[in-house]
């Protein structure tokens, strides 16, 4: 009998050990694709980081939607703050995006390293003579402009529409002005517009995270992104498209 005991003595805890460990919930940072259905949602990414920090988009049809701040969960229900938008930051990189561009015209195309382009940003070219031409991104995230044959090339300025801040100017290297086409990287996508929501709930479930309140009229469910999708994302490719 006293045997019997012991050895319930020393299972009991073991047991419980395992139950604990059975029923603890999983870590919620990570990145998240939306699962949604009847809406015409190209794609949603909400990247829940360690640090209690979040960014998040929405690509719906030709509307690019961004957001960044704090996150925090209290029991079932995730809470997103979103933060005033940053100033932005641009970068010129080392090779250009698309096919040759011809004499007389000049390119430049905007990208969110693991978003793709960036639209609707607002592009000044400017010539060594100091005479400038304008352009938007366009959907496809190129901006150009035709220009005097004898034109040279030295720099490009970049400006959020209906900003209250002037260009960012960026010097654009000699190989890329001879050539006519340069690429720039906007290093933090969320300061390209305010965000959908100020505040917004999800719901945490067994399937994911669940849009709660403060959505407006987005529906569906953020799960964990595959293997598959975060490859995507670590090679600067946006990592959910459509109805994941």
């Amino acid at each position: 009998m006293f045997r019997s005991l012991r050895s319930v003595v020393l299972v009991l805890p073991l047991a419980l050990h395992g139950l604990a460990n059975a029923q603890a919930p999983a870590p919620l940072a990570g990145t998240y694709c939306l699962q949604t259905k009847g809406q015409f949602v190209v794609g949603s990414e909400l990247l829940l980081l360690e640090g209690g920090r979040f960014e998040w988009d929405l690509r719906v049809m030709a509307s690019y939607l961004m957001g960044a701040g704090t996150w925090q969960q209290a029991g079932e229900r995730v809470t997103l703050t979103a933060t005033a938008p940053v100033a932005p930051v641009f970068r010129v990189l080392g090779e250009a995006k698309g096919e040759e561009v011809s004499a007389g015209w000049w390119q430049v195309y905007v990208e969110a390293p693991g978003r793709g382009a960036v639209p609707g940003l607002e592009v000044r070219f400017e010539a060594a003579s100091g005479e400038t031409f304008d352009d938007v991104v366009d959907s496809n995230g190129y901006a150009s402009v035709e220009v005097p044959a004898s034109a040279r090339w030295t720099r490009v300025g970049l400006r959020i529409p209906d900003a209250t801040d002037s260009w960012h100017w960026l010097p654009v290297p000699p190989e890329r002005a001879a050539a006519r086409s340069a690429a720039v990287a906007l290093t933090n996508v969320a300061a390209t517009q305010r965000p959908m929501f100020q505040r917004a709930t999800l719901r945490v479930g067994p399937d994911g995270l669940a849009i709660d309140e403060g959505w407006s009229e987005l529906t569906g469910i953020y799960v964990k992104a595959s293997a598959a999708q975060l490859a995507l994302r670590a090679a600067g490719k946006p990592a959910c498209t459509g109805d994941e």
